[in-house]
């Protein structure tokens, strides 16, 4: 090739890195395209990761929430006893029913019954100034009955749960404690209201406690007395019943006594027990209840 071609050719561009050239740019553009389906693989990864996050924290918070907040159905089945305890219901009423006897199991009994037997008195006295007409006196004299009835229905089904939380393992002693008192009110109570009915049904009352403004307490407070005593069972004193009604009202009341002092005691005797069973071994039951090791020494142990 002479000097003139070699001149020529100088001037005219080469073919070869515009082919390279191009090349690159088509690998580049590949790779941003292949940036960008990774991103958007990785964007929709994600967005998959965070559905399910969310999806697990909301049934996270609907279980909590069923957990706090049991349904129509779980609240008629059960209920919770003081102690925070799930008792399955031993019936179902439905509606405010249930939630009058689920509030009922919650509350101090022995206040309930002292508060129901103020509010006796409180008739009582009203009977006492209505003397002299006899249909306002025998009205209130039905409406005190009632009274005295609604509070032994009331108590009947708390000692009735009690008993079935004690069978169940989940019941009070405090509770228990509160229904035997109660009892002894709501007694009271009753034979006050036969006192009214029939002066004579009870020997060992004084006639000055049958006169007077003060008639309802003199005869309240002879008949705690007799309660008491009564649910102690420790036999009559001074004052006895007479009449067969008042005998038969006794007679439930010691049932009810005795009932209550059994199951008391042996909730008291099983709790006991259960303590101590749960106790934890002292260093030196520890050293003599260890197996001896291979030269003839228990371990050492530890105060």
């Amino acid at each position: 090739m002479s000097a003139e071609d070699g001149s020529i050719c100088d001037g005219v561009p080469e073919a070869e890195p515009v082919t390279t050239n191009a090349a690159a740019d088509r690998i580049i553009e590949r790779e941003r395209e292949r940036e960008k389906v990774r991103q958007k693989l990785v964007h929709e990864r994600n967005l998959q990761r965070l559905t399910a996050v969310e999806e697990g924290v909301a049934e996270m918070l609907r279980l909590v929430r069923q957990q706090q907040k049991p349904s129509k159905k779980e609240r008629k089945e059960s209920y919770r006893n003081p102690q925070n305890t799930e008792v399955p219901r031993l019936f179902s009423i439905g509606g405010h029913v249930d939630r009058a006897f689920e509030f009922m199991f919650h509350t101090n009994y022995t206040l309930v019954s002292l508060v129901d037997e103020i509010l006796l008195l409180m008739l009582l006295c009203i009977m006492d100034m209505t003397l002299a007409d006899t249909r306002v006196y025998t009205c209130i004299l039905v409406i005190a009955i009632l009274f005295q009835g609604v509070h032994l229905l009331f108590l009947a089904v708390v000692a009735t749960e009690l008993s079935r939380q004690v069978v169940l393992n989940i019941g009070s002693i405090v509770d228990m404690i509160e229904c035997y008192f109660s009892l002894i009110l709501l007694y009271a109570g009753m034979f006050t209201v036969l006192a009214y009915i029939d002066p004579d049904c009870f020997a060992g009352l004084a006639p000055s406690d049958f006169e007077g403004p003060t008639r309802p307490l003199c005869l309240f407070g002879n008949f705690l007395y007799f309660s008491s005593i009564a649910m102690a069972d420790v036999g009559f004193g001074d004052i006895y019943p007479v009449s067969a009604v008042a005998r038969a009202i006794v007679f439930t009341e010691t049932l009810a006594s005795v009932g209550l002092c059994c199951i008391l005691f042996g909730l008291i005797s099983y709790r006991v027990s259960t303590v101590t069973a749960k106790r934890v071994d002292t260093p030196d039951e520890y050293y003599y209840n260890t197996p001896l090791d291979t030269q003839g020494m228990a371990p050492y142990v530890h105060s």
